[in-house]
């Protein structure tokens, strides 16, 4: 994974004392390798199901219990 991120770090916007998530989408094969498909500095997160309210309050949860541990 630290492999995924320096490679991104380039194209990723930085603001100091902030953090932004990111969504990175892998691929596992028959023979249980990782591959990299994308790393999205802007992911989408809609509360327009009652799926992705449940998902995005624990998204938000964990990252403020991250943010907050600091």
């Amino acid at each position: 994974m630290t492999f995924v991120l320096e490679a991104a770090a380039p194209r990723l916007e930085r603001h100091p004392h902030s953090f932004n998530p990111l969504a990175i989408d892998l691929l596992v094969d028959e023979r249980f390798h990782l591959w990299l498909l994308e790393v999205n500095p802007h992911p989408f997160m809609s509360y327009e199901s009652e799926w992705g309210r449940r998902w995005m309050r624990g998204v938000v949860e964990e990252m403020l219990d991250i943010q907050l541990e600091v």
